[in-house]
């Protein structure tokens, strides 16, 4: 817009130089016609002298004009290069900014490499380290449960061995009666069984000692879907703060007095929920509890409950054996043993 403005007042510019320059080649030519015709009168003298003095404001007026444009076209010049000035800033900046943005995108692209490889690195090495921990607590636990039923079997054995002692003591009772004159000569049979006996007796209240041990307040051993539930309810009824919580499937819920819990406890919830109608009503019958966040953890492979790292059952859930384990309350073990709890709540798909 402002080109065209001054190319409009150029072109005006000319055109009045022209006109003036007309003007004055024709006062001239008038006045050499003058001198060549002094005859003329004075009327018309008069009326020259008045036209000349038109053409003269004539003149003025255009000078005048002609002023008051170059002015305008300074003006604008003025404009045009302080415009022209302000572009070029503007250009020289906008060349720095993107040459800042292409520094700075170098600059993020590294820093994305650098931190994209530092994750993965971690994150291997966690789950490196993880997989060999959990792996040496199977092993562990697989190992207790072998001792303690082999325990178990020992004091079967144990027993049944003191009820047949019983029942030869009995029958020689019986013998003697029916035989007392041969009541001396059993005599140190007798006593060498009753030896026998109260050896076999020390060695089954050995173990039994050692079974009473292992169910004392720091270790239950439990055995069987009734001693679990009966179990994870008594540590329910104890969790002020948070638990987390492994089941087969959200069915088993049903077994567990929840009710008891206060809203403030956290309550995180690993199980399989299928997409059956008698699961989903079940899961939206926590709807109304915002404590409780549950995750979708498919392989029905175990049951676990720990809470305010007080207390930890977990027990392996076989479907011939039935599900066997213990409840610890010791913390060094809560701590060693946690970690095939959160296994599953890590590994549960978010709902």
């Amino acid at each position: 817009m402002e080109e065209t403005d001054r190319g409009v007042l150029k072109r005006t510019v000319e055109e009045q130089e022209q006109i003036i320059h007309d003007i004055e080649k024709q006062l001239d030519e008038e006045l050499n016609n003058s001198k060549q015709n002094l005859a003329i009168s004075d009327e018309q003298v008069q009326i020259f002298k008045s036209e000349i003095e038109d053409k003269k404001k004539v003149i003025n007026g255009l000078m005048e004009d002609l002023s008051t444009y170059k002015s305008k076209n300074q003006e604008l010049e003025e404009i045009v290069r302080g415009l022209e000035e302000k572009i070029k800033k503007i250009e020289e900046e906008y060349q720095q900014k993107e040459k800042e943005l292409a520094d700075a995108n170098i600059k993020i692209e590294k820093n994305k490499e650098l931190i994209e490889t530092s994750i993965k690195k971690e994150y291997e090495e966690q789950v490196g380290r993880q997989t060999r921990t959990i792996k040496k607590q199977k092993e562990e636990i697989a190992s207790l449960t072998e001792q303690v039923n082999e325990l178990k079997n020992q004091v079967n054995s144990l027993e049944e061995k003191n009820g047949s002692l019983k029942d030869l003591i009995e029958n020689l009772k019986d013998k003697l009666e029916s035989n007392k004159s041969a009541i001396l000569e059993k005599t140190d049979q007798v006593l060498d069984l009753k030896d026998e006996i109260k050896q076999l007796n020390e060695t089954v209240n050995a173990l039994r000692e050692k079974l009473e041990l292992s169910e004392k307040k720091d270790f239950k051993y439990i055995q069987g879907r009734e001693q679990i539930l009966e179990s994870m309810n008594e540590a329910l009824g104890n969790a002020r703060m948070r638990v987390l919580l492994i089941i087969p499937t959200i069915k088993d819920l049903e077994g567990l007095n929840l009710s008891i819990l206060s809203d403030r406890v956290n309550v995180r919830v690993a199980t399989s929920i299928e997409k059956t109608e008698e699961d989903q009503d079940i899961l939206n019958s926590f709807k109304g509890r915002s404590n409780f966040t549950f995750r979708n953890f498919s392989r029905k492979d175990r049951w676990g409950l720990e809470f305010d790292r007080e207390g930890l059952i977990i027990a392996t859930n076989s479907e011939k054996a039935g599900p066997v384990g213990f409840y610890i309350t010791e913390y060094k073990q809560i701590e060693f043993y946690l970690t095939l709890l959160s296994e599953a709540w890590v590994q549960g798909h978010p709902l």
